[in-house]
């Protein structure tokens, strides 16, 4: 189970640390843009949120492929210890990602349908 725990888990901390870590200049970097320019804010916002959200698309199938692996692997290899396991550690932190990344993506979509309505509001 410690492989697919570790491996997973390095794949989190790597991506959630450097969310984490480049977060506070983000927001800094695009306030100021939005004050200063909201219509060059907007539109670069909703290009990169086009993006980040083509990805979740991405990440769903390799999370879904990931626990549907682990399912699988838990019944073909139900008598064996290691592969057990193993399978049981896939579906414990691919499930974690998947659900996790689909918040992600609900909120991302949000912020997608206030920046389509940013300028509606606009002086």
């Amino acid at each position: 189970m410690v492989s697919p725990l570790i491996a997973i888990g390095i794949i989190q901390l790597i991506v959630g640390g450097s969310v984490y870590l480049r977060t506070d200049n983000q927001v800094k970097t695009l306030s100021a843009q939005m004050h200063a320019a909201p219509e060059q804010f907007q539109k670069g916002e909703l290009a990169r949120m086009k993006t980040v959200n083509d990805n979740f698309t991405i990440y769903k199938v390799i999370e879904i492929v990931l626990l549907a692996g682990g399912i699988v692997l838990s019944f073909a290899f139900a008598n064996t210890m290691t592969w057990y396991s193993v399978a049981i550690g896939l579906i414990a932190q691919s499930s974690i990602m998947l659900v996790f990344d689909l918040f992600a993506e609900k909120r991302a979509h949000e912020y997608v349908a206030a920046l389509e309505r940013m300028l509606l509001w606009a002086p």
